[in-house]
């Protein structure tokens, strides 16, 4: 277990380990090999990342895309129901426009009265 713990491959007592982490250490060929499986670790590493970014970006903006059609789409039943009220005589005009929060030329033009 202490050669686990050992930085230094002198310090290691048992010599097929010790001589792995030599290799590894400080031979080029070693630091290259393990400097490519280090940048393989990080570049799966950064994808997994970017996915699971994309993925909660994706989610919140279906949910906002959700939220804004709902909205929206309460805005005009709400507009249509004022303009359906108008034509029956129910409601007058600037009532309705009031209402829906408008000028009563924007609510004629956005319920096409």
């Amino acid at each position: 277990m202490r050669d686990f713990r050992a930085s230094d491959p002198a310090a290691m007592a048992d010599s097929p380990l010790r001589d792995t982490v030599r290799h590894f250490k400080e031979t080029e060929k070693g630091v290259s090999s393990m400097c490519k499986e280090l940048e393989k670790i990080v570049e799966e590493a950064e994808t997994k990342g970017m996915e699971k970014g994309m993925e909660k970006g994706m989610e919140k903006g279906m949910e906002k895309g959700m939220a804004t059609g709902i909205e929206k789409g309460m805005a005009t039943g709400r507009l249509a129901q004022l303009h359906d009220l108008v034509k029956k005589g129910l409601l007058t005009l600037s009532t309705a426009a009031r209402e829906a929060g408008m000028t009563e030329d924007a609510f004629r033009k956005a319920a096409m009265l």
